[in-house]
């Protein structure tokens, strides 16, 4: 919880419940609500990276370090364009991929080759991806155009509330998609742990029985 707090960048958060993705016209009609300064997207996609299963996140590169707090370790984030990627800082260590290296990859049943344009770090326990490319690598192998999550950012002295009113409204009409400010973010991801923790006391209890 104090993680997520300390490096949301952005006032709300868009997001399905059921971590399905949805339609970007959503975010294309938030764009245009009053009060809203820039929509953010990311998009996970199934992937092969270096022969290995890989959940890959697709961002635009203006949208990096602006969802959740990033650091660019190695590397710049000029360098992050098409077919290439950002590597989390212990994720590259783990898999001994280095700034500069080409990587095969395999994204909707097609072959490309990637390379490493920037290696990054992030808080501990905040998510997001350990591997992220751009949303037009993914497009040019024919990956349908969804959103799995939105990041909105507020012009400065824009009516919070009023904005927000605006932005439920949007998803009305979609029950699994819902709209959090920062802490209903953070308290909906404590939730997912303490669905874990219940799970475990359960089997606990169980082995207890036994």
């Amino acid at each position: 919880d104090k993680a997520l707090q300390s490096s949301m960048r952005s006032d709300y958060v868009v997001q399905s419940m059921s971590g399905m993705p949805f339609s970007p016209a959503i975010g294309d009609d938030m764009e245009k609500v009053d009060g809203v300064a820039a929509v953010h997207r990311l998009r996970f996609v199934p992937a092969q990276m270096s022969g290995e299963s890989a959940f890959l996140g697709a961002m635009p590169p203006t949208s990096f370090d602006k969802i959740l707090k990033q650091t660019m370790v190695q590397g710049s984030i000029g360098a992050f364009h098409r077919d290439t990627v950002l590597v989390l800082d212990t994720y590259a260590t783990e898999k001994g991929w280095t700034l500069g290296q080409t990587l095969p990859a395999e994204v909707n049943g097609q072959k490309l080759s990637v390379k490493v344009a920037g290696i990054f770090s992030m808080e501990p326990g905040t998510g997001l991806s350990s591997v992220l490319t751009t949303i037009d690598t993914i497009e040019a192998v024919g990956m349908r155009a969804t959103d799995s999550f939105l990041a909105v950012d507020l012009t400065p002295g824009a009516d919070a509330g009023a904005v927000k009113q605006q932005l439920d409204k949007i998803v009305e009409p979609l029950p699994l998609v819902s709209v959090a400010d920062q802490q209903e973010y953070a308290n909906a991801q404590a939730q997912q742990l303490d669905l874990l923790l219940y799970l475990l006391y359960a089997l606990l209890g169980l082995a207890i029985v036994i």
